[in-house]
């Protein structure tokens, strides 16, 4: 019994190709060939694509707030530059309202091109109210018109009320700033 070999094709760009590759396929144990001529041992993966089209806010573990493309085309249609975070702790809610001019308890809004999706750093806020963030979690977003504010509520599961409600300790340290001669100022911790 006489075994068919694959044939090689030396073409004029100089690489070599199978001329037979379903018998090559054979010769090392693959029960299909490609269409191409090649090889197919590897399985094409079909990306599946969530996108939301509704308005949808991100709480990442690394303490930030993000907004999908839909919830950053109404911040940016209502002008918002600028947030105040809010916290309604009987019905577990986050607000987060316009403000007009940067305040010293405002978070600055951070867009992407073509406002895909936008958002701040929001670590302490989370702390505050004791929110769990170490996984990244996405929740529906609610534009409240009247008040200029996206609303979006927790679950449950999501804060712990413990720390939440615990005031912090007397061993907690503070962060303070001490001048230095030369102008600079150095931060040093206060108990």
């Amino acid at each position: 019994m006489e075994v068919t070999r694959p044939k090689l094709d030396l073409s004029w760009d100089g690489k070599v190709r199978l001329t037979n590759p379903v018998s090559a396929a054979k010769m090392i144990g693959v029960d299909r060939a490609s269409p191409l001529g090649g090889l197919m041992a590897w399985q094409v993966f079909e990306k599946v694509v969530h996108r939301s089209t509704s308005p949808t806010i991100t709480i990442s573990k690394l303490g930030r707030i993000g907004f999908n493309g839909a919830a950053s085309k109404t911040l940016h249609e209502n002008g918002v530059e600028y947030v105040l975070l809010m916290w309604d702790k009987e019905n577990r809610r986050i607000g987060i309202r316009r403000v007009g001019k940067k305040d010293s308890r405002s978070y600055t809004v951070h867009y992407a091109k073509k406002y895909a999706w936008s958002g701040f750093a929001a670590k302490g806020f989370l702390e505050h109210i004791g929110l769990d963030y170490s996984e990244t979690k996405t929740f529906p977003g609610e534009w409240d018109e009247t008040d200029s504010m996206f609303v979006l509520s927790l679950p449950d599961a999501s804060t712990s009320e413990e720390s939440a409600t615990k005031p912090h300790s007397a061993t907690s340290t503070v962060a303070k700033l001490t001048p230095r001669k030369s102008g600079e100022h150095k931060a040093s911790a206060a108990l």
